[in-house]
């Protein structure tokens, strides 16, 4: 009885009193349970903060890593860039030693524009179309057409020395050729007197390099003029040399001969006649052959300045032969030097214009000379006074 009691009294007998006591250790386990799951909770946050940490260090690290390689991409792209313009310099050094002596060609691009590289031929002739139309291309042009120099069917020998005043016939006649309203058939004839080496390499280089297909003849004629005339060989061999042409003209099958003598050849022969020959003659731009039948030599170029090949040949660094002749330039100066000289001094003293002496060689009126003669006879001025007083 007693031991019941005992046990009993332990036993709650309100249930409130249970019901909270039981309460009491079940806050008392949720609030253990709470701490035990809010330290995980702080554990979690501390380790997902300690991961958060190691990753943006690691993302801090590739980001170094990025950069460093991306510098060493750039630094391993300069490299090759500098390894690359070495190359094209070495290159540039090698081709600039390996072109030494050879045509330079130089195009300056416009701007907003690249000019296309062109070989010294294409220049040349653009030059003569373009820069030098009114000087050059119109003035050929207009004598052939004044003086009906050309016509449908002929076959003209171009007679090509070397000179400046050649070269520049023979592209001009190439030109019409091509540019023309009519077919003519062309040979480019070219004769060695007995040129130098040196010169006769000019020649020749200076037609390959203008793409004037040239039919070259050997002769003797300086050696010869020479001996004919030690005083004076220029005329004779002049004479020697246009026969020469005249007869291989023939043999190519040519009807007309065409020579390079140009304006100031004009006004030169002119005074030259007048002072030294005491006729008023001149060069005319066309006259057929006295002892060449059926051929006729014309002048083309009889409108075209001096000054004006000499600036087409600078342009284009074109280096021309002169005369060739070792024996007439250790002459003195030639009569047709003489008079050039006097002309140039008369312009710049006297302010005399070139243009009126080729335009007298046009305006001879024949009622205010004292005589005049053709190829049959000649005529003083009482013929001339009689025939006024019938007109």
């Amino acid at each position: 009885m007693n031991s019941e009691e005992n046990n009993n009294k332990n036993i709650p007998t309100d249930p409130t009193e249970i019901i909270e006591g039981k309460s009491e250790n079940i806050i008392s386990e949720n609030k253990k349970n709470d701490t035990t799951i809010n330290n995980g909770k702080e554990e979690k946050n501390n380790n997902s903060n300690d991961n958060n940490d190691k990753k943006e260090n690691i993302i801090k690290d590739k980001g170094k890593g990025k950069e460093n390689d991306n510098k060493n991409e750039n630094e391993n792209e300069n490299d090759i860039k500098n390894d690359n313009s070495n190359n094209n310099d070495n290159k540039e050094k090698e081709k600039e030693e390996e072109n030494v002596g050879e045509v330079v060609i130089h195009n300056k691009p416009k701007r907003g524009k690249k000019r296309p590289l062109r070989s010294p031929q294409e220049n040349f002739e653009r030059d003569i179309i373009t820069k030098y139309r009114s000087k050059l291309w119109k003035k050929f042009r207009k004598a052939l057409q004044d003086f009906k120099l050309v016509e449908p069917g002929d076959k003209v020998a171009v007679a090509v020395s070397g000179g400046k005043d050649s070269l520049l016939m023979a592209k001009l006649f190439q030109e019409v050729q091509k540019h023309g309203d009519f077919y003519f058939d062309i040979v480019y004839l070219s004769m060695d007197p007995g040129f130098s080496p040196p010169n006769k390499k000019i020649l020749v280089n200076n037609c390959k390099l203008l793409g004037i297909d040239i039919k070259l003849e050997e002769s003797d004629v300086f050696e010869v003029a020479n001996k004919m005339s030690p005083n004076q060989p220029c005329f004779m061999c002049a004479k020697m040399r246009r026969g020469f042409l005249y007869r291989k003209a023939k043999e190519y099958g040519c009807n007309k001969l065409a020579l390079g003598h140009h304006f100031d050849d004009i006004i030169e022969t002119t005074l030259i006649n007048i002072f030294y020959a005491g006729s008023y003659k001149t060069m005319v731009p066309k006259v057929d052959a006295e002892n060449f039948e059926g051929m006729t030599l014309i002048r083309p170029m009889v409108y075209i300045r001096e000054e004006d090949i000499r600036s087409i040949m600078k342009d284009n660094d074109i280096t021309c032969m002169t005369c060739g002749c070792a024996v007439a330039s250790s002459k003195l100066p030639s009569t047709r030097a003489n008079v050039k000289k006097l002309i140039k001094e008369l312009k710049e003293n006297y302010g005399i214009k070139e243009q009126n002496i080729f335009r007298s060689t046009a305006n001879v009126n024949l009622n205010g000379i004292y005589g005049y003669k053709d190829d049959q006879e000649h005529f003083d001025y009482n013929d001339i006074y009689k025939r006024g007083k019938r007109q």
